[in-house]
Order: C-alpha cells, then sequence, then structure tokens
C-alpha cells in the first residue's frame, strides 16, 4: 500500500505545482489587464474610455470633444470648489462633491458634446448617473453652495460658454 500513496503524493503535488504555476500566470495577465486600465493619466483617460468586454478590456476611444478645455475646467473646479479629481470620481455623496460632478457633466455634455457613457466613465460613474446629474444640476443652480462656487472667474466664464453653447436638449420638467 505504501507504494501508492506515494506514487498518489507525488502525483497531487505535481498536480498542484501545475495549478500554482497556471494561477501564478492568470494572475500575472490579470495583473498587467488592471494596471493598464486603472494606471491611466488624466489625459489618456479623456481620449477614450475602457470597457470591459467577453475577453478582456477595450479601450474605445472618443474623437469628439475638446480636451483642453475639459482640462481646464478640471482645474477650475479643482480652484473654485476644493476639490481635486479623486474626489470628483469617488463615491462620496456629500454636496461639497455632488455639485462639482454636476457642473463638470454639464459642460461636458453642452460644450464637448459627449455622450452619458464617456461622461460617466470620466467620472467613474454609470451612464445613468451622469443623466441623474444632469437632471439634477438646474435644481443645484438654485444653492447657496453652487452661487459660491460661481464666484470663481474661471468657472464662471466656462458655465457661461456652455449655457450659450449650441447643444440643447430637453431636461424632464
Amino acid at each position: 500500500m505504501e507504494p501508492l500513496d506515494q506514487n498518489l503524493a507525488q502525483r497531487l503535488k505535481k498536480i498542484s505545482a501545475e495549478y500554482e504555476k497556471k494561477m501564478a500566470v492568470e494572475t500575472k495577465k490579470i495583473a498587467i489587464k488592471t494596471e493598464d486600465v486603472v494606471d491611466l493619466p488624466v489625459k489618456e483617460r479623456l481620449k477614450g474610455y475602457v470597457y470591459r468586454g467577453r475577453h478582456g478590456y477595450y479601450v474605445r476611444k472618443v474623437d469628439k470633444g475638446d480636451y483642453d478645455l475639459t482640462l481646464k475646467l478640471l482645474e477650475a473646479i479643482e480652484e473654485a470648489c476644493l476639490v481635486n479629481l479623486s474626489d470628483l470620481r469617488s463615491s462620496k455623496r456629500e454636496v461639497g462633491h455632488t455639485i462639482p460632478r454636476a457642473i463638470f457633466s454639464y459642460v461636458e455634455r453642452k460644450l464637448n458634446q459627449r455622450s452619458y457613457p464617456e461622461i460617466g466613465y470620466l467620472l467613474n460613474k454609470d451612464h445613468s448617473s451622469a443623466m441623474h446629474l444632469l437632471e439634477r444640476y438646474h435644481d443645484y443652480k438654485h444653492t447657496k453652495v453652487y452661487k459660491l462656487y460661481m464666484r470663481n472667474d474661471k468657472l464662471r466664464a466656462i458655465v457661461d460658454e456652455a449655457n450659450k453653447g449650441p447643444y440643447q436638449w430637453v431636461t424632464k420638467a
């Protein structure tokens, strides 16, 4: 009986070693894919958005939109609202974070004519969150916090330009 047990033990060791090698290769592949997706710099993130498909991650290139305007908008929001890009992309639901997100999505939709999934990707949200932010933007315009943010000249100039912008859509009443 001992030779059979030794043979079985050797086969189990061999199978577990092969499995560990395979899992190491798989986790390395996953790590490479997620690093490629997560560590995109801001400018690269603006040029396209990443989505997960059946066979891995894909980058959809975004041809429309003015990237310089988006970077100016982000700088103006950081200066006026005292929130950085990571705060805009976070899941915090405080007024100090939701109003700047709504301003960002409004300007991106009006001036850069970005789609809801693109705005959602830039904010690390779903497309429905981007739609909700645009619906709430007009409610936020009457708050004291919004008026305080609009005291900043850079941000007010960009939002005024968006109000005159070429792109119009109907919001729910």
